[in-house]
């Protein structure tokens, strides 16, 4: 089985001012792909039983991570441009 990216009918083929062709990439998400509150809430959750989560320590990791990155990755990608 091969895969190739796909050409998708919004645009034209290829590039008119350069002629070479389109790769498409995604997917791209500009809609929040988490919510914020929602992660800060369970994590503060967790810490308050920690002892009640066999896999404390892999939980508050998970959910850390999650918090310190911002909920829409769309945003931190056109940040480097920008």
């Amino acid at each position: 089985m091969k895969h190739a990216p796909a050409i998708g009918p919004v645009v034209p083929q290829e590039c008119s001012d350069c002629g070479k062709k389109f790769n498409i990439g995604g997917p791209i998400w500009s809609a929040p792909i988490h919510d914020q509150d929602w992660v800060v809430s369970t994590l503060t959750g967790v810490k308050s039983m920690k002892d009640r989560y066999p896999a404390y320590d892999k939980i508050t990791s998970v959910l850390t991570t999650v918090s310190e990155v911002s909920p829409s990755p769309l945003h931190q990608f056109l940040g480097v441009f920008w």
